[in-house]
């Protein structure tokens, strides 16, 4: 009796811990579903209820739901490990042909800006499952450029003090329209009625201006700025500009940046060339190309080494400008009026990265080595990429927060215990009388038996996880 009792505390003590690892209450579904097989009478359904102790009900009063015999009955989120073993059961009776959880889905979120149907460099990187994870909170964003103007559709949007470093003030008012776009593709207003959405709509915008009016700037005010957003809480450096010259003051500033804990992110350039520019091919900066509606190489977008991944930048055409990227900005030759339009570059795709990044550390991952490892990791490979037009891949906005959602910094010893924890919740093995049953001397070959099968399972998904290639 002593030796049941203390196995029964043992018991109790590992569910109040599962229970307080796991979150109760978590269990992604509340219902079995029970599909019988067509020629099965209502006096054999009842018997199965019965002989189960089941209180089954039709699915919905529709035909088809008749038609193939489909019933649901509840269960208890609480006792999910036994609830599996009783569907295993279920599933072997001769007149069902299966039965399996009732899993909840969700809709993705969608924005419901005027404009958002003409975003399909949105869509291509599957926004609207990402969305459903992460907007950006808590995340600032410098767009390093020809500065911000805060046209209707960035009114919504969070700011932060900028500095305009072209003339020498705290108004880096955009002349140009460049950096007003890039702007939008990272947090545009979103969900707002109006115009187009942006990717990380709940991040902050420091704008710095670098760029004058005609999209050119000196080597020292683009230091300056870089240097600027990393002293003054910008997690995120968006650099949609390039020089075909290295200078060691611009690798100084992009490597101070990274050991502030920036992540850096820059165009790889627009001249077709497999040499991607400064300051993207420097280390410690994510360099991005630029790709099409049908996810190619833009034409324009440079390749080679030194690219990182790729992202949506456009390839409009005559007859199809609809092509390029769609963000609100200013009327270059009228600076007041607020237009929507079509950009393209590798200056595009670059806040197309940006902004996913701002998502994944929204989730918790700041380091930038880390933001660049999911980034990579997530994207979508492109077979037979021998000259490097896509570096890791295409930009996956919903793998990578799959992958960011699972790389908090946590304990390992605390991941490891929830593991093994939720692995004998889920099959059984916290009921106590899984280890009274056989008395003691089954103690051992079934402590064996949990065991070995844990360790059988972790090798399972050790192997069949992606490896590492870069």
């Amino acid at each position: 009796m002593k030796f049941r009792r203390w196995l029964g505390l043992c018991c109790a003590g590992l569910m109040a811990l599962l229970l307080t690892a796991c979150g109760k209450g978590s269990a992604p579904y509340d219902s079995i579903v029970v599909n019988f097989v067509n020629t099965a009478t209502p006096s054999q359904i009842a018997a199965i209820a019965k002989e189960y102790h089941l209180t089954l009900r039709p699915s919905s009063d529709s035909a088809f739901a008749r038609q193939e015999a489909i019933y649901l009955f509840d269960v208890d989120a609480d006792h999910l490990g036994s609830t599996r073993r009783l569907v295993k059961r279920l599933t072997d009776e001769a007149l069902i042909e299966y039965a399996h959880p009732n899993y909840q889905f969700q809709a993705a979120f969608v924005p419901n800006d005027r404009l958002y149907p003409q975003q399909w460099n949105l869509r291509a990187i599957r926004m609207p499952e990402a969305w459903d994870i992460s907007q950006g909170e808590g995340v600032t964003v410098a767009v390093v450029d020809t500065g911000v103007t805060r046209v209707p559709d960035l009114t919504q949007t969070q700011f932060v003090k900028g500095y305009d470093f072209v003339d020498d003030d705290e108004e880096p008012e955009d002349l140009n329209g460049h950096g007003t776009h890039v702007a939008g593709t990272i947090a545009q207003s979103t969900n707002n009625f109006l115009g187009v959405a942006g990717i990380a709509f709940k991040a902050k915008i420091m704008p710095v201006r670098v760029l004058d009016a005609n999209g050119f700037g000196s080597l020292s005010d683009v230091v300056e700025g870089i240097r600027y957003a990393a002293d003054h809480g910008a997690t995120i450096i968006n650099l949609s500009l390039g020089s075909r010259a290295s200078a060691q003051l611009m690798e100084e500033a992009v490597a101070y940046a990274h050991s502030k804990g920036v992540t850096v992110i820059a165009a790889a350039g627009n001249e077709n060339s497999n040499q991607v520019s400064y300051p993207a091919r420097y280390p410690h900066v994510i360099a991005v190309s630029a790709t099409g509606p049908n996810g190619e190489k833009a034409p324009y977008s440079n390749y080679g080494v030194g690219v990182d991944i790729s992202a949506p930048g456009g390839a409009k055409t005559p007859d199809h400008p609809e092509y390029g990227i769609l963000q609100q900005t200013i009327n270059r030759r009228n600076p007041n009026e607020p237009v929507f339009a079509y950009f393209q570059g590798t200056s595009m795709a670059t806040p197309h990265v940006a902004g996913v990044a701002a998502l994944i550390q929204a989730q918790g991952i700041k380091d930038p080595d880390k933001v660049e490892e999911v980034l990579k990791m997530s994207a979508t490979p492109v077979p037979g990429d021998k000259q490097n037009f896509y570096g890791a891949g295409r930009l996956d906005a919903a793998k990578a927060l799959a992958r960011a959602t699972g790389q908090q910094e946590e304990n390992p010893l605390v991941l490891w215990l929830k593991d093994f924890l939720q692995y004998l919740n889920n099959n059984g093995y916290l009921n106590p009388r899984f280890w009274f049953d056989g008395g003691p001397i089954a103690l051992v070959p079934k402590l064996l038996m949990v065991v070995g099968g844990y360790i059988i399972l972790v090798l399972i998904r050790w192997w069949l996880a992606p490896k590492r290639l870069l």
